[in-house]
């Protein structure tokens, strides 16, 4: 169905638990495509699976989603998508690089799936409406390890002010990848606490793109002490 201008709703029918995953590119470029509906029984979906569908408003992702493959959302440099996605599912492991890369102002993520340990670079490239607060296992209950190259780009900005003015990092994450953070929830984010010491990390505040937004950054932060 690559391409398909014309298909604008995908059902699946009653029954229809057989259906394990969506595959890479299967609708990908399909103009028209405003809703799917996903069965209870999907686990995965594809790399680019959904990739640049700009009438896409509407899809579920079940609780049976393990996977979401690189670029499954993404829309183009020129281009935001309009999918509406409250919050990921608990059981999700892996989210592929550039997953929901500009994918528009209706992607709301503001908590992590439990077991979710790495999240590959650009992930979600500005995307407004992710503001997460906590990253790994202090306080939030992710298992959170990794964090990849630009993953948070330019999201959770918000124009008209408000949003997320502070975030904490546990002491699972041991790596941030190089501006992972530059702009991320700009302009009320002020403050970044890490429970870890800054040796841990290959980059510093400057690389993880926190020096450039005037971001404050702690390392070695004890939550018992406060700051």
């Amino acid at each position: 169905m690559w391409g398909a201008t014309k298909i604008t709703h995908i059902y699946f029918l009653r029954g229809s638990s057989a259906y394990k995953s969506i595959g890479a590119e299967a609708f990908m470029n399909c103009s028209g495509l405003t809703t799917v509906s996903l069965p209870m029984s999907i686990e995965a979906i594809g790399d680019k699976a959904f990739q640049q569908c700009f009438a896409l408003t509407t899809i579920n992702l079940p609780g049976t989603l393990k996977s979401i493959g690189s670029y499954a959302f993404a829309g183009s440099t020129n281009q935001t998508m309009k999918v509406a996605v409250n919050e990921l599912p608990d059981g999700l492991m892996t989210l592929g690089q550039s997953a929901f890369w500009n994918a528009g102002p209706n992607v709301i993520v503001t908590n992590l799936p439990k077991h979710l340990e790495v999240l590959n670079g650009q992930t979600f490239t500005f995307c407004p409406g992710v503001q997460i607060t906590n990253f790994g296992s202090d306080g939030s209950g992710n298992l959170l390890k990794s964090i990849g190259t630009q993953c948070f780009y330019g999201a959770g900005a918000q124009n008209g002010g408000g949003g997320v003015s502070k975030i904490y990092f546990g002491t699972t994450v041991t790596e941030v990848g190089s501006n992972s953070f530059y702009n991320y929830c700009a302009p009320a984010l002020k403050n970044a606490y890490f429970t870890n010491s800054r040796d841990t990390y290959i980059q510093d505040e400057a690389g993880m793109g926190f020096t450039a937004s005037n971001v404050s950054v702690a390392f070695d932060y004890d939550e018992n002490v406060g700051g």
